[in-house]
C-alpha cells in the first residue's frame, strides 16, 4: 500500500508515521511518498530521514521517497493525504495579524484568517485532486489541510470523482479528554457528533448510556468554554450564562466555539499577546519548529520529539490510520469525519458537508442521521455554512464581489465596511497564492 503526502516537509509527518508503526502489522504499508514545494526542501529532508529511521528501527521495510513532483507521489498511491500550508506559517502569521486591525478576531480557520487560508487551499486541493483522478483513481483523499471541512466540501463539489474525507483531530482529542477526566479508556467514549469542522456539537456515551449531561453539570462544561483565555474568570455572568445555554442545548460544543460566544474576549487576549512582544500563535509555532527540526535532524535520533506535542495536532496520526483500517479492513467503525451531509440534519443542504460520525467500512462512508439541529445553535450553524459555500465559489472563480459577500456574510465580521477592507488587505497579501481573477479589474 502506498500513502502519498502533500506537504510531506510538515513536522506532522514524523507523527503520521508513528501511527502507521503502531499498527505495522495491521496495516500493509509498503511506501509513503512525501511531495512538497523547492523551498522546503531542507525540512523535507530533516522529516524524511527522520521518518525512515523510525521504520528501520521497528524492522519494518517500509520505502520513505521524497520529491518536488505530485504526480510521482501519487502516481499508484491508496491514499492520499493533504495537509499542506500554502504560504506556509508567514501566510498564517499574517492570517492571525490583519484581522486584528481592523477590530477582528484573527485565527487562522475560523473568521478571516480562516477565509484567507481557504483562498490559498482550495486551488491547491483541487489541483492535486486533478492530479489524482488520473493518476490513482481509485485513491481515497483524506484531506486534514485547513480549513478542513471547508476544502473538503470544495472536494466535495468541485472534484465529484474523488474519493475525499476530511479529518481533524479535535473529536479525538475531546474524547480522550472525557476518558481521562472519567478514568476509563478512550475505546468506551463514542461521538455523536454534528454541525461543521470547528463548529460541531457533541453527545457522550460511554459503554453505550448517555453521559452527557453527567459531563455538563461538571466543571467541565466551564473548562471547555474557558480554556486558552488565560484570565478569564470561570464565574464571570457571562461565562456561567453560556454554560447553562450548553446544558440547555444538551450538547458539548467544540472549542472554538469560544470564537463566536466570546469574540471580544478572544480579540482582546490577541492584542493583549501581540502587544506583549509574543506574537501570535503562528510567530510561536515558528520558533518551536525551529527547535523541533533541529531535533528531527539528529542522526541518532528514532522517535518524535516529545516537544512536538506543544506544537499541537496531538492524536493527527490516530484520525487518519483509524480510518484507513476501516476503509481497508472492512471492519466497520463509527468514526467522526468530514463528509457528505446526506441527510444526516435536515438543516443543512445534502450536498454539503458537516462533521459528523459515520459508518466507514470497506470502501464506504456513511454519516448517521442526528435530526434538525436545534434552534439554538441553528441559526450559526447555518450562517457559517452559507459563508463558506460562498467563499468556496470565490476561491475557483476569482470573483472579488462573491468574496466580500462571503466575508461579510460570516458571523464574526461586523459590518459590509469592515468586510471591505479586510478583503483588499487579505487578497493583497496572499496575492501570488489565490486566483488571479481577483486582480483583474481595474478598481483592484
Amino acid at each position: 500500500m502506498k500513502i502519498a503526502v502533500i506537504g510531506g516537509g510538515s513536522l506532522y509527518t514524523a507523527e503520521l508515521a508513528r501511527g502507521f508503526l503502531a499498527r505495522g502489522d495491521i496495516l500493509p504499508l509498503s511506501e509513503i511518498a512525501l511531495v512538497d514545494i523547492p523551498e522546503g526542501a531542507d525540512r523535507m529532508a530533516a522529516v524524511s530521514g527522520l521518518v525512515g529511521r523510525m521504520f528501520a528501527a521497528a524492522g519494518l521495510s517500509v520505502r520513505v521517497t521524497s520529491g518536488f513532483d505530485p504526480n510521482v507521489a501519487i502516481d499508484g498511491a491508496s491514499f492520499v493525504l493533504n495537509q499542506f500550508r500554502a504560504g506556509g506559517l508567514a501566510g498564517r502569521s499574517m492570517d492571525e495579524k490583519i484581522p486584528l486591525r481592523h477590530g477582528v478576531v484573527g485565527q487562522e480557520t475560523t473568521g478571516p484568517g480562516g477565509f484567507a487560508m481557504a483562498l490559498r487551499s482550495i486551488p491547491i486541493a483541487l489541483d492535486m485532486a486533478e492530479r489524482v483522478q488520473k493518476l490513482a483513481p481509485l485513491a481515497w483523499v483524506l484531506n486534514f489541510t485547513n480549513p478542513a471541512g471547508l476544502v473538503t466540501e470544495a472536494l466535495v463539489r468541485h472534484a465529484p470523482k474523488v474519493r475525499t474525507i476530511g479529518l481533524c483531530n479535535i473529536p479525538l482529542i475531546f474524547k480522550r479528554g472525557v476518558a481521562k477526566a472519567l478514568s476509563v479508556p478512550a475505546e468506551q467514549i463514542e461521538l455523536s457528533m454534528i454541525g461543521l469542522n470547528h463548529l460541531s456539537f457533541a453527545r457522550v456515551f460511554l459503554g453505550g448510556k448517555e453521559i452527557t449531561p453527567l459531563i455538563l453539570a461538571s466543571d467541565l462544561g466551564v473548562k471547555e468554554l474557558v480554556a486558552n483565555i488565560p484570565g478569564l474568570d470561570p464565574s464571570d455572568p457571562a461565562v456561567q450564562a453560556m454554560v447553562r445555554l450548553m446544558r440547555r442545548i444538551g450538547r458539548i460544543p467544540n472549542p472554538y466555539l469560544r470564537y463566536y460566544l466570546m469574540p471580544q474576549a478572544m480579540l482582546s487576549e490577541e492584542v493583549r499577546t501581540l502587544a506583549a512582544g509574543e506574537g501570535t500563535r503562528a510567530d510561536q509555532v515558528m520558533r518551536l519548529e525551529a527547535e523541533l527540526l533541529a531535533r528531527y535532524r539528529e542522526p541518532d535520533r528514532t522517535a518524535v520529539p516529545a516537544e512536538l506535542d506543544q506544537r499541537g495536532g496531538a492524536w493527527y496520526s490516530e484520525a487518519a490510520v483509524e480510518v484507513i483500517e476501516a476503509l481497508i479492513t472492512g471492519q466497520r467503525s463509527v468514526l467522526v469525519v468530514n463528509t457528505r451531509n446526506d441527510g444526516a440534519t435536515p438543516s443543512l443542504p445534502p450536498d454539503s458537508v458537516v462533521e459528523v460520525d459515520a459508518a466507514v467500512g470497506a470502501d464506504t462512508v456513511s454519516p448517521l442521521a442526528h435530526g434538525v439541529l436545534p434552534p439554538e445553535i441553528a441559526g450559526l450553524v447555518g450562517a457559517v455554512k452559507a459563508y463558506e459555500q460562498l467563499t468556496i465559489e470565490a476561491a475557483v472563480t476569482g470573483e472579488r464581489d462573491t468574496a466580500l459577500a462571503a466575508l461579510a456574510a460570516h458571523p464574526l465580521v461586523p459590518d459590509v465596511g469592515t468586510a471591505v477592507g479586510l478583503l483588499q488587505d487579505l487578497l493583497e497579501a496572499h496575492r501570488p497564492f489565490v486566483h488571479p481573477g481577483f486582480f483583474g479589474r481595474a478598481d483592484a
